[in-house]
């Protein structure tokens, strides 16, 4: 399976990304505090149910906002 596009709306510092991936390897190259690890920990999140950095829920959604959202779209079948 890959994981081909990823949806995210006020998680962490991310106000809104729509990111198209591609099979095999992608790289996520930016300035500090531009919110690479915050894509991860959402695609961390969307696996997991939880995010990896904090266990309150609360947490993740980006600052003065009342809920986060993401979503993704998956190709390819399991091995």
């Amino acid at each position: 399976m890959s994981l081909t596009r990823l949806l995210i709306k006020d998680f962490r510092n991310i106000e809104n990304a729509d990111l198209a991936l591609s099979p095999g390897f992608n790289f996520l190259v930016g300035a500090n505090g531009s919110g690479k690890t915050s894509v991860l920990e959402a695609i961390y999140t969307l696996g997991h149910g939880r995010a990896f950095r904090s266990l309150q829920p609360g947490r993740v959604i980006r600052h003065e906002q009342e809920a986060v959202c993401s979503s993704r779209a998956i190709t390819g079948r399991r091995a």
